[in-house]
Order: C-alpha cells, then sequence, then structure tokens
C-alpha cells in the first residue's frame, strides 16, 4: 500500500514523513559511503562502525514498517514511534562523526605507506647487524673490565668514559634488534588477511589505537639517535685512547684494540648503510602516524559522546530488530 504523506503529518506531526525521508538520505549515503569507501580500507576493524550502520538500516526499515501499517489503520504508538526517531537521529550523527574520522585517518595514506615500508625494509639484515653490534659491545665490555682492574692515571679516566656509554648502547642495539624483529611481525600479520596479503590489517587493527605501532617506531628512531649520539661520543674517547701508554697496564690490550675496531665496524653499518637509507622513510611514516594518532584522539571525545548518545536514544526506544509496534487506544 502506497504511503499518503499528508496522513503521516497528519497522525504523528507535521513534516514527519519530510524529516524521515532526510533521514533516510542520510542513512543511505553514510552507508554507501562505508561499503565503497571504507571497508575497503578498514574492513571489520573500523570501531563497530558497520554494526551500527546495521543498526540504522534496520530503524528505517521500521519506520517504513511504522508507515505501512498506519496506512492499513493501525494506530502506531506515537510516544514510540518518536523515541525511536529520535535513536535513528543519533545514530546517524554517530555514524557522521565515525564517517568523519576514520575518512581523517584514510587521507594521511597510511595503507599505501605502510605496503611499502613492511615489504621492502631489511629487518634480516637490521636483526643481524644489530645482534652482531650487541656482541661486538658485549665482547668490548669483558675487555674493558679486564683493563679496569689494572688502572693507570689517565688511561683508567678513558676507560671508565668508554665503559659509561657501552651499556646504553648496547640496551639501544637490543630495541633495534627487537623493533626489527617487530617489522617481521607486521608483515605476518598482513599475510593474514582471508584476502591474502593485505598491510592494511596492521592499519586496521590501529584505528581506534595507534599506541602500539606508534611506540614501536618512536622507539626505533629514538634508539637509532640515541646509537648514533652515543658512536660519536664513543669515537671520541677511542680517538684519544693511548694504546701504548695501555699497554704498561694491561698486557692483553690487543683484545681491547680488537673489540673497539669490531664495535666501529657494525656501528658503522647500521647507521651509515641501513638506516641512512631508511631513515627518512621510516621517520615520514612516524610522522604520519603521529598526524593520525593526533587527528583520532580530537575526535575521540566526540565519537564516545555520539556513540553513548545512540546506545541511550536506543535504550529508551526500546528498539530492537523486528519489533512489534506499540499500538495506541
Amino acid at each position: 500500500m502506497a504511503v499518503n504523506p499528508r496522513a503521516v503529518d497528519g497522525y504523528f506531526g507535521a513534516d514527519t514523513f519530510g524529516h524521515f525521508q532526510y533521514l533516510r538520505h542520510c542513512g543511505d549515503n553514510a552507508v554507501a559511503i562505508h561499503e565503497h569507501d571504507l571497508k575497503k580500507t578498514f574492513g571489520m576493524f573500523d570501531g563497530g562502525l558497520s554494526f551500527r550502520l546495521g543498526t540504522i538500516q534496520y530503524m528505517m526499515a521500521s519506520v517504513e514498517l511504522a508507515f505501512d501499517q498506519l496506512m492499513s489503520g493501525k494506530k502506531i504508538s506515537v510516544s514510540q514511534f518518536w523515541d525511536v526517531i529520535e535513536a535513528l537521529e543519533a545514530g546517524i550523527d554517530c555514524a557522521d562523526a565515525e564517517i568523519g574520522q576514520l575518512r581523517a585517518v584514510q587521507a594521511l595514506g597510511l595503507v599505501a605507506m605502510l605496503t611499502p615500508l613492511i615489504n621492502q625494509f631489511p629487518r634480516r639484515e637490521l636483526k643481524s647487524a644489530a645482534e652482531a653490534e650487541r656482541k661486538a659491545l658485549k665482547a668490548l665490555d669483558i675487555a674493558l673490565d679486564e683493563a679496569k682492574s689494572k688502572r693507570v692515571g689517565a688511561v683508567f679516566d678513558k676507560l671508565i668514559d668508554i665503559a659509561q656509554l657501552v651499556v646504553p648502547l648496547a640496551r639501544e642495539m637490543k630495541l633495534i634488534e627487537d623493533v626489527a624483529t617487530g617489522f617481521g611481525g607486521l608483515m605476518a600479520d598482513s599475510m593474514l588477511g582471508p584476502d591474502g596479503p593485505d598491510s592494511s590489517k596492521v592499519v586496521r587493527t590501529s584505528i581506534t589505537s595507534f599506541e602500539k605501532p606508534l611506540s614501536k617506531l618512536a622507539g626505533f628512531t629514538k634508539a637509532f639517535g640515541i646509537v648514533t649520539k652515543g658512536g660519536v661520543a664513543l669515537n671520541g674517547v677511542y680517538d684519544v685512547l693511548d694504546f701504548d701508554e695501555l699497554k704498561t697496564a694491561f698486557s692483553n690490550v690487543d683484545k681491547l684494540r680488537d673489540a673497539i675496531a669490531l664495535e666501529r665496524k657494525w656501528r658503522k653499518y647500521i647507521i651509515e648503510v641501513i638506516w641512512a637509507q631508511w631513515g627518512q622513510r621510516v621517520q615520514s611514516f612516524q610522522n604520519q602516524l603521529e598526524q593520525a594518532d593526533r587527528q583520532m584522539r580530537e575526535t575521540a571525545y566526540l565519537v564516545e559522546q555520539q556513540k553513548n548518545g545512540f546506545w541511550k536514544r536506543e535504550a529508551k526506544s526500546g528498539y530492537k530488530p523486528y519489533m512489534i509496534w506499540k499500538l495506541d487506544a
């Protein structure tokens, strides 16, 4: 039976039919944006937007059913009808806020940036080099302990300077090794999607919180910064260390000299070969990630408020899919 707009307005109030048509347009538009734009990028990892859109569609269908029943002579509960309409409005407002949030992230091109970053990053090479550097630092630490047991004036002071830099450098090299392993984990995660290799899965799982991948990359670049700065300081004390003078106090000076040479070799390779090629790309992605994180945080309160408003309105209306409309006496 065709719906008579005048009959609807006469029963529920002026412009009821026109207002619903506007809500239907907004709801259909939100569903279309999600289906043809956001779904491809975020899939089921959209923070529950797809489920809310499903509820909105059910609500719109229920309102149309109320119109049909009104046309057949049934006196639909006016109070229940407007409770559902208010819940529908809150749901559409919520969906609009969530779509705005996801589009802001999408516009940054994180998925496009992440795919080559993960697939091409020399994670095995970096992990191997970082582990070798860490072992070299450990060997240097052992050689220093032996040398420090026989202290000789200023030479001992220089050994102390080196020793104070070895421990924090070893810790940061372990972090670099861990993050290199983490890149491999991100790639492994991206291979687990139902549609085959898809690096966007990493972004999808982080839509509601970018803290985990952000902290990994922040730690990555911070570690390289510390290693670079510490390496410069180490070179300074290496260059003024007098091995001839050290021989008077340390019989196995060759062990210390070899340990220093090995540490320099691996640190130079990691910083000047691997990091020189990839540092800018990783930093660029980190900057994008931080921007996305800021945008998510800036809109998080609004989105949560909209969600809470929708849930409250939905609960108040007593709405549920396939509900039966109450009838007024």
